[in-house]
């Protein structure tokens, strides 16, 4: 499930961003004449969109997740913290493409913390002390 979810999640995250920007393009040059090149800042307006409540969103619920299957069942399988960290590189070149090249630069905004989702890492944590502890137990007697 972990690996599945890894593979799919990064090559959706890539490929519907660059198809809807490709056909944000076509459509936004139909009209031109052959060889016309937007400008950069024409180029930025055809990009999606970034959504900084529902993006933000998304790419925490998605660490969160990786962390829940990491931290819950590393004593199960010793090697997902080298697949957590090769799927984090892919993950952020992954996100990096996404929003340097297929959507508008989203508005600098401050934040104090990380928010309500501490709260969550450290609730995934404390689960992640008790099922260890249960699967070291179980298994080893």
């Amino acid at each position: 499930i972990f690996g599945t979810r890894l593979v799919v999640g990064n090559l959706t995250e890539l490929i519907v961003p660059w198809a809807s920007a490709k056909k944000r393009l076509a459509d936004e040059t139909k009209g031109l004449p052959e060889g016309t090149m937007l400008t950069s800042p024409e180029q930025q307006y055809v990009l999606a969109r970034y959504d900084q409540i529902k993006g933000t969103l998304k790419d925490y619920a998605e660490l969160a997740i990786q962390y829940g299957y990491l931290t819950l069942f590393v004593a199960a399988f010793p090697a997902a913290p080298l697949l957590a960290f090769v799927s984090n590189y892919i993950e952020i070149r992954s996100d990096a493409r996404k929003l340097l090249d297929y959507q508008q630069r989203p508005m600098p905004t401050g934040a104090e913390d990380i928010g309500n989702w501490q709260v969550i890492f450290t609730l995934i944590s404390g689960a992640a002390v008790i099922t260890n502890s249960a699967l070291v137990v179980f298994v080893m007697t």
